[in-house]
């Protein structure tokens, strides 16, 4: 069984445009559990053609698209023509720039071709409960990605022009004073500016914000 606590029938919708592999899937769905129908398809626009009345609870697909818009575009298509239904994306595409775009467009998991059956059943079990499944490699991926980015798009997201321009004289070692006299601000004002910088960053002194800005 994929999953003992998923509806008694479920259809899954395979999605790929190479036929042997979509199959191969099909195959091994349908080995693992009685209770559902899989449905294999080369693109959403193609089974929805053919199945008018099929009402599908899970897309299992490859993205066509190999740019980084695919998984998102993927996800668009599908949750505009079925917004009840789940996606997982299924293939080797681990481009962290991609995985971000499809998880904010409606992706519900993410599992590559090299997993075995254990983790696809795990991987569609969480997602038909709701929950959003990455694999252990697309985990990798996304944390390095994060790692990297982090810092930069804090500095760019959460803070203001006007509190970047202050936290840079900070980090040159300029006092409050200084800073007051060089922005035309009163001192008590760039006090603020520091407190609230310093929390927005998640900091509590100079050196960890100098450490920032040389990001």
């Amino acid at each position: 069984m994929l999953n003992r606590d998923k509806p008694p029938f479920l259809t899954i919708v395979i999605l790929d445009p190479h036929p042997v592999a979509r199959m191969g899937l099909a195959v091994l769905i349908r080995q693992r559990s009685e209770n559902t129908t899989v449905i294999e398809a080369r693109d959403v626009a193609e089974f929805q053609r053919d199945n008018l009345r099929v009402k599908p609870g899970l897309f299992i697909s490859v993205p066509e698209d190999p740019s980084a818009a695919g998984s998102a575009g993927l996800a668009t298509d599908v949750k505009g023509r079925f917004p009840l239904c789940h996606l997982i994306i299924y293939g080797e595409e681990r481009l962290p720039e991609r995985a971000v775009a499809g998880l904010k467009s409606g992706v519900d998991g993410f599992f590559p071709r090299g997993g075995d059956l254990v983790e696809l059943s795990e991987c569609i079990g969480r997602v038909m409960t709701g929950e959003t499944y990455l694999s252990p490699v697309y985990m990798r991926v996304l944390f390095a990605y994060l790692l990297a980015h982090h810092t930069v798009r804090r500095l760019r997201d959460v803070l203001t022009s006007r509190q970047l321009e202050i936290a840079e004289h900070l980090a040159r070692g300029h006092s409050t004073t200084e800073i007051a006299l060089m922005a035309g601000l009163h001192i008590s004002t760039v006090s603020r500016f520091k407190a609230t910088i310093f929390y927005k960053l998640g900091i509590d002194n100079i050196l960890n914000l100098k450490e920032i800005l040389e990001r």
